[in-house]
């Protein structure tokens, strides 16, 4: 994980490098004064690289930790949209596959029910009932 860590900040690092380069040529391009340049620059470059480093402290801050085994264990971001539970007590106390995949009822697994069956669901429904209002 370290080694990611050093692989990121160097291409954050490469990241800042172009930003400065492009403000660089950019201004010498439109005629400013070297002292402009080398300021536009400069703070092309810092702003390019606080943000790069500001986005790897909050992608580790809410990334899962890994502990010793190597199961995740819930990360901060997993508390802040409200997950209470872990992923292994989810998927213990998660309904057993069983049907086809979205399948809500499970007696149509097969096909469309009977005429007299679809008919009674629409009954139900309240779709076959004529409301005569006089």
């Amino acid at each position: 994980m370290h080694s990611e860590n050093e692989q990121l900040e160097k291409w954050f690092f490469r990241l800042a490098a172009a930003s400065f380069l492009a403000a660089g040529s950019i201004s010498i391009l439109i005629g400013e004064k070297i002292s402009k340049v080398l300021l536009r620059a400069v703070v092309a470059f810092a702003v390019i690289l606080i943000l790069c480093k500001a986005l790897l402290f909050v992608w580790k801050a809410i990334s899962p930790k890994q502990s010793a085994e190597g199961k995740e264990k819930n990360s901060r971001f997993d508390i802040i949209v409200g997950e209470n539970t872990s992923m292994e007590q989810l998927a213990a106390t998660a309904l057993p596959k069983q049907g086809v995949a979205g399948q809500i009822n499970f007696d149509e697994e097969t096909g469309m029910p009977d005429p007299q069956t679809q008919a009674d669901i629409i009954k139900k429904m309240g779709w076959g009932e004529e409301d005569h209002v006089q």
